[in-house]
């Protein structure tokens, strides 16, 4: 399969009311965006841009930050509910200030941006997305809507989305499931990957009020041990391979 009819494209605002990071927007300010991401005839690399906009009250006033797109590392699309066609990009991205037009001010590059969105159709009145803006450790930066887990969609308030497929991801076998035991303990935690990659995979992990307390990669084959010198409370774990994710609480004594 070469995914060469697939693409997305949209733009338009959405009002964040529950953003989250070390830069998280203001309530009820606007949150630009427009992105066009596609494979190039052959279907092996990856085209586009990204470009996101968005504002926070700081003791100074309103600053404007926007997060800029600059390499697209992969793209996907599902097409088994045509009445709601969901897309998703990762690109590396770069964060700056630019309050001032003539003074921007960059804050971090080398970036991981992650965007999820779903097209619901014409007029684009119900479609939705999310933008989740994080360093290569785990550290965030931006969530548009942030759930205490990770960052949720929202609906637009003005704007359109476009999700295009001639091919539908559901009929994929894409195997991640990850198995953590004994939970709750008191003195560690197991973890089991089942998967068909042998990329290796990534845990974060976080405390109950989302702080970051370690971050370590390990191989899919092997079994992961940890926890013995967290202290009692509950934690959230993230595991990640790719573009694969998954979120677990685990509980410790």
């Amino acid at each position: 399969y070469k995914p060469v009819g697939d693409f997305i494209t949209g733009g338009g605002f959405i009002l964040p009311d529950n953003s989250a990071g070390q830069y998280a927007s203001t309530d009820g300010l606007k949150t630009n965006f427009g992105y066009n991401v596609k494979y190039n005839k052959k279907g092996k690399k990856l085209r586009g841009h990204m470009n996101i906009i968005f504002r926070r009250l700081e003791g100074d006033g309103i600053h404007t930050y926007q997060i800029k797109g600059n390499a697209i590392q992969s793209l996907g699309v599902n097409m088994a509910n045509m009445s709601a066609k969901f897309g998703e990009f990762i690109t590396k991205a770069n964060l700056q200030d630019i309050t001032d037009p003539d003074n921007h001010i960059p804050i971090a590059g080398n970036l991981r941006l992650k965007v999820e969105m779903t097209d619901r159709g014409e007029p684009g009145t119900d479609d939705s997305i999310g933008f989740n803006l994080t360093k290569t450790n785990g550290v965030l930066l931006y969530s548009s809507n942030w759930s205490g887990l990770r960052t949720d969609e929202m609906t637009l308030a003005g704007g359109n989305l476009v999700v295009h497929s001639g091919y539908s991801m559901a009929r994929l076998i894409d195997v991640f499931e990850v198995l953590s035991w004994p939970n709750p303990t008191d003195s560690f935690f197991n973890l089991k990957i089942n998967t068909n990659s042998q990329e290796m995979v990534k845990i974060t992990i976080f405390d109950i009020n989302s702080r970051l307390i370690s971050h370590r990669e390990f191989d899919p084959k092997e079994e992961y041990q940890f926890g013995n010198t967290l202290q009692s409370g509950s934690y959230f774990v993230r595991v990640s391979q790719g573009e694969k994710e998954e979120v677990i609480r685990l509980i410790k004594y």
